[in-house]
């Protein structure tokens, strides 16, 4: 579809150029590359389908909180087939589309493009901008409808201009500074040949001028374009904001006016049958402004930019479908708390506090517990975030247990019992000699037996079983807490994987629900006539 614009350099920035709108031939429509801009998206697409196996459906649509009513607001229509090829049409000479028959014209429609009912092809209306949207799956039945270039609505014939709409899941860029000596084929293959990572459908100039638009699959515009050798500042397309210079009224333009009754006015100031060499003020329509309508001075030139969606208001929001449970992986269960158990020392210990073992084991329970249960309106994301902050104190304390226990053990490994006696030291022994017998009947000391030595005790002290007790004690203690460190630290490394597969999904979900939004608000690529930058 080649666009006719006529540009006016002015000495401003490439920003701030203007760019007037002018009729297309009907001849001009019958462009075919939209058909093989549209099998390029189609390929793509399948592409990243086969990349990409764990795909998710919409976001979860959940009631709004208690605290505050949400405003009631009609629920929208479901959104067109993405797969369908959309065609629009602006009928033009006073045809208000808000007051005619949906369905009557959608037979007009289909009468006037020569093709049969059918349950695929549907049409919708945009009573605001006043133009039609035609969402059809056959490339056959496309073509009727975009050679469409009058209707005939209650026995009147209107014309009508016709394009297709730019598929879903595309944006647009635009370079400046092109050279204007360079043919569509060339704009083509400089920028298709020279940017093999960026996903380009089309690309073709402005007419005459040195712009050059971009159309991208996806979302995003890159910020930099190469264009054979040198290397462009790509900027987003923004659309400019529609007024009406015959009715006076913003939200579409004048070839489309619904008004069957326009008068004739001047379009600087707006004033009715005024004579045309009369000396006026500007103003603007969409501001009020002392300007022209669409001068650059205006602040409201441009459509506003879309604010992206919290993950708030799209879970609150209407047009997301339920999802289920099975589309999130399940939070995996946290372990249980720690008990009160304490290992008592002995009786002996008990009045040195310096001996004294205190500590805590938690065993894991052998009922499996519950998942945690997560609320609605409650976001996935932070009650993540939440449980592993939980679980890295829990294993920070551990750490910190593990490291006092394991310094009182080797106090206690190096410091000897107070009672028992040094290693070098010879050891002191009392032996006692027993007398020898006075028998009478005996006098030879000869004859008489050598004096008995009474044995050593040697059985151990109190303190030597307490300090193996102890030791014994400590050694279960760090064995249990090791064990236990390793099993959170297990859950921790668990729920960073779910973390982050969770925020994938909600990603690639938030963007395909952003991508249904603006199906359901039907944002068509503006037609040629109405290309500004």
């Amino acid at each position: 579809m080649q666009q006719l614009v006529a540009l006016r350099h002015s000495g401003q920035s490439p920003m701030e150029t203007i760019v007037e709108g002018e009729d297309i031939d009907p001849s001009e429509m019958s462009d075919p590359t939209w058909a093989t801009i549209r099998h390029k998206q189609f390929a793509l697409k399948e592409a990243e389908q086969r990349a990409a196996s764990q795909a998710r459906a919409h976001l979860a649509s959940s009631p709004p909180t208690r605290g505050r009513r949400a405003p009631k607001r009609h629920p929208p229509a479901s959104p067109l087939p993405e797969k369908d090829v959309k065609i629009i049409l602006r009928p033009r000479g006073g045809l208000a589309l808000s007051t005619v028959s949906v369905a009557a014209l959608a037979d007009a429609i289909q009468r006037q493009a020569g093709v049969c009912h059918n349950d695929e092809d549907q049409v919708r209306i945009q009573s605001t901008s006043n133009f039609i949207i035609v969402s059809t799956p056959s490339e056959d039945r496309a073509r009727n409808y975009e050679k469409i270039v009058t209707l005939t609505v209650q026995g009147k014939q209107y014309a009508t201009s016709t394009h297709v709409a730019a598929p879903a899941n595309t944006t647009t860029g635009v370079i400046f500074n092109v050279p204007e000596t360079d043919t569509a084929e060339q704009v083509l293959d400089s920028v298709c040949r020279y940017n093999p990572d960026l996903q380009i459908l089309d690309a073709r100039r402005l007419n005459s001028s040195n712009i050059v638009k971009i159309l991208f699959n996806g979302t995003r515009v890159p910020f930099w374009v190469r264009y054979r050798a040198a290397t462009y500042r790509c900027k987003p397309f923004r659309r400019k904001t529609e007024a009406c210079t015959a009715c006076w009224q913003p939200g579409h333009r004048q070839d489309v006016c619904p008004s069957t009754q326009i008068a004739q006015r001047c379009p600087k100031c707006g004033l009715s049958s005024a004579p045309d060499d009369h000396e006026c003020t500007p103003k603007c329509i969409v501001c009020d402004g002392p300007h022209l309508t669409g001068s650059a001075e205006c602040p409201r030139r441009y459509q506003p930019r879309r604010q992206p969606l919290t993950y708030a208001q799209a879970a609150n929001s209407k047009a997301g479908s339920a999802t289920k449970e099975e589309d999130f992986p399940p939070l995996l269960n946290k372990l249980p708390s720690k008990t009160a158990g304490i290992h008592n020392a002995t009786k002996q210990d008990a009045a040195k506090k310096h001996h004294q073992v205190s500590c805590t084991r938690s065993l894991p329970s052998s009922a499996p517990s519950k998942p945690p249960f997560l609320p609605h309106n409650s976001d996935p994301h932070l009650e993540l975030i939440k449980e592993l902050r939980a679980i890295r104190a829990e294993v920070a304390t551990l750490r910190q247990e593990n490291a006092a226990l394991k310094r009182e053990l080797q106090l206690a490994k190096k410091q000897p019992s107070p009672t028992s006696p040094p290693e070098n030291e010879p050891i002191q022994m009392d032996i006692q000699l027993s007398p020898p017998s006075q028998s009478p009947e005996t006098t030879d000391p000869a004859a008489s037996p050598p004096p008995k030595r009474k044995a050593v005790s040697t059985g151990d002290s109190p303190c030597a079983s307490t300090r193996d007790e102890k030791l014994e004690i400590l050694e279960q203690t760090i064995a249990s807490h090791r064990e236990e460190y390793l099993q959170l630290h297990n859950v921790l490394l668990q729920n960073q994987t779910a973390l982050q597969s969770t925020i994938e999904m909600m990603r690639l979900d938030f963007r395909n629900f952003i991508g249904s939004q603006a199906v359901v608000h039907n944002t068509p690529l503006p037609p040629a006539d109405e290309d500004d930058v």
